[in-house]
């Protein structure tokens, strides 16, 4: 060696006589019989199927490359073989690929309990959503939610072909109208009715909410010189529900606090029945009626 470099030259001549070659044949399954496989050795390329395919190897080792199946691949995970003096059997199992599919939800809520029907299994799904597996193929799903919401979509059919999919599906709260109608002569002036934390203003028809289904306190604001019945309670909501009748008196027809509270502290109990142009009113005290005649014995 010196400081301009040396070069050696190095030179192969055919072995005499040649050096014997062995067949190595490669088996495939888990493939469709009809499905050819490319296996490359060495730059030789054959085309081997469920009868497998052939090569003339001396030995020596070797690493072989297979061609791209849809929607399959390979089990081995090492793709090397060693011949060593003899014939040589390559066994090369294929198995379906799988990829993701991803159903995401939009809308939901935390303590939903949803979930999704597809090729024969309920997976449960969550706020983040949910997913599975599928092979290549056409899948019919359908999603199941809650009775008081709806989704966007309910059902489908989805194709998995060589990639993940996502299905987006928006959750919907299911809502029916609340309803407050006038029952006889319509209020003189502008009233109000608050349902749980909305307030809307009523009309001489009444008014309605859009309120998913539970129970509710309500309150109505009537006109001024004026007191409707009834002015509070609970409304429940269960699909489509009949109307709450609001019915608006006069105030001068209303009985005073003192009275209501004197009744109040004797009577068993009071019944009111409020005639309507009149303005008549009639109480029935059972209780009082029985303290008098204590009183009078």
């Amino acid at each position: 060696m010196n400081s301009n470099g040396a070069f050696v030259y190095v030179r192969f001549v055919a072995l005499t006589p040649p050096a014997p070659t062995f067949p190595v044949t490669f088996r495939i399954s888990g493939l469709p019989a009809t499905w050819p496989v490319s296996i490359e050795v060495r730059g030789t390329i054959e085309m081997g199927g469920i009868a497998g395919a052939t090569f003339l190897l001396s030995n020596g080792t070797y690493a072989y490359r297979l061609g791209y199946e849809s929607g399959y691949h390979a089990v081995n995970g090492i793709k090397t073989f060693k011949v060593a003096g003899g014939p040589l059997s390559v066994n090369v199992e294929f198995v379906p690929t799988v990829y993701r599919v991803l159903w995401t939800p939009i809308g939901s809520r935390a303590w939903m309990n949803w979930s999704v029907a597809v090729n024969g299994t309920t997976l449960l799904g969550g706020v983040s959503g949910v997913s599975t597996t599928l092979e290549n193929g056409t899948y019919a799903y359908q999603i199941n939610v809650p009775s008081n919401f709806s989704t966007t979509p309910q059902a489908g059919v989805l194709l998995v072909d060589g990639s993940a999919t996502r299905i987006s599906a928006v959750f919907s709260l299911l809502e029916f109208a609340a309803r407050f109608a006038v029952g006889g002569p319509e209020p003189s002036g502008p009233w109000t009715v608050r349902l749980g934390n909305s307030t809307l203003p009523g009309t001489g028809n009444g008014t309605s909410f859009l309120e998913a289904n539970g129970t509710y306190t309500f309150d109505v604001h009537p006109p001024s010189g004026e007191f409707a019945v009834p002015s509070h309670g609970n409304l429940t909501v269960a699909g489509n529900v009949p109307p709450r009748v609001i019915q608006f008196y006069p105030t001068s027809e209303k009985p005073s606090a003192a009275l209501i509270a004197r009744l109040g502290a004797g009577a068993v109990w009071v019944s009111v029945w409020l005639g309507g142009a009149g303005g008549l009113a009639y109480v029935a005290l059972s209780g009082v009626r029985r303290r008098a005649r204590r009183r009078g014995n």
